[in-house]
């Protein structure tokens, strides 16, 4: 997407189907929205492109999809990051803005459930239920990502008040029905043609895949209806 000239608030999303539904509405002329792409380089590019100088005035907000680690938290929730971590990055934790957090927890959405805590930034999709419930153990954090960690320490580098706020796809119960990492192409995306080849060969798999395409749309909306207030 084109990166507008000086905005007050820069959306940062990692796919268009993030996105989509935010870009539905009237986006203010205050507000640039991007797309990175998936994982912590290419976020950490992104950020480091849209701010090329210091800037204290500028904000930025890092939002999308996430799977969650927390039995607590159903499909659709929201989690605004009081901090983030990055296992690779030996523990160390990020913090959020304070005023941002401020505003963020004073935002009500009728029927959404919206809690603070802690996210994590892997380098891969955690794909089973073992593999969730082992990263939430060592990590403490209710929530999982691939590049908020990246974003906000490309952002802290360069005096960038962020946020990131994530809206949960899939539960920690939830095994995805998909492996999405052997599915991807060589930049990291998800690649649509070896997911309809692996589908065509696996059709059972299909009501998964839909359940999961109708929560991600859901949980586009509530990140949607977020960002709008």
């Amino acid at each position: 997407m084109e990166i507008q000239s000086t905005p007050a608030i820069t959306v940062l999303f990692a796919l268009p189907d993030e996105a989509r539904a935010f870009c539905k509405t009237e986006v203010s002329k205050s507000v640039r929205v991007h797309i990175s792409g998936v994982g912590a380089k290419k976020t950490q590019k992104a950020v480091e492109t849209l701010f090329p100088h210091p800037s204290e005035q500028a904000l930025l907000l890092i939002v999308g999809f996430a799977g969650g680690l927390s039995g607590s938290l159903p499909v659709g929730s929201l989690i605004v990051a009081e901090s983030v971590v990055n296992p690779l990055a030996l523990h160390k934790e990020l913090k959020s803005d304070s005023l941002l957090l401020a505003q963020a927890e004073a935002v009500q959405l009728t029927g959404v459930t919206k809690v603070q805590g802690k996210l994590v930034t892997v380098p891969n999709v955690l794909t089973t239920v073992a593999e969730k419930k082992v990263c939430a153990q060592n990590t403490g954090a209710i929530a999982v990502d691939m590049e908020t960690f990246a974003g906000v320490q490309a952002a802290q580098a360069r005096g960038v008040r962020c946020l990131a706020v994530r809206v949960i796809t899939d539960g920690v119960d939830d095994t995805l029905p998909l492996d999405f990492n052997a599915l991807s192409n060589a930049q990291g995306e998800p690649d649509r043609g070896k997911i309809v080849a692996h589908i065509l060969l696996r059709p059972w798999k299909i009501p998964a895949l839909i359940r999961l395409g109708t929560r991600s749309a859901k949980a586009a909306n509530h990140l949607a209806q977020f960002l709008e207030v």
